[in-house]
Parts: C-alpha cells; structure tokens; sequence
C-alpha cells in the first residue's frame, strides 16, 4: 500500500510531522522500518523513530535501486501530480 501526503515544505520538522501522522495509526508490526535517500528533510527521523519505534535505513548517495519500491512508487505518483505541484 502507498500512503502519501501533502507536505507544506521541505524542512524536517514538516517532514518528520507527516510521517508520525501516517504511521502512528497503524499497528506496531507494520510500521518495522523505512529507507531515506541522503537528503536533508530527513535529519529528525529519530523524533519519529523514538515515538514509533521504527528503524530508520538510509541508501548510499545516487544507489536509487536501493529504493526500488519507493522509486516505483515516485513514478506513478507523478502520473497524477507532476513535479513541482
């Protein structure tokens, strides 16, 4: 299942916001872990690692394949939302 959210910006405090909002709903076995590229919308992913207690996996820098399922995903939310929106 994709779970998907509008964030007002990029920062990690908005970031980090969004993904409690989605994953604090869901059952503890569900919510194991997630992968981040190396960007910077991810530097307080432990606020949300400590308070879900979810593990949180980082890909080498330009190894897209490491995230095969999230970069999926990226294409078919741009079907319906271009870049930018």
């Amino acid at each position: 299942r994709l779970f998907a959210r509008l964030v007002d910006d990029k920062s990690a405090s908005a970031t980090a916001r969004a993904e409690y909002e989605i994953f604090k709903d869901m059952p503890p076995a569900a919510r194991v872990d997630r992968t981040w590229d190396s960007g910077t919308e991810a530097s307080l992913h432990m606020l949300v690692d400590e308070a879900l207690g979810m593990l949180t996996y980082f890909a080498d820098p330009y190894g897209s394949w490491q995230r095969g399922s999230n970069e999926n995903r990226n294409g078919r939310i741009r079907r319906y939302l271009p870049k930018g929106t």
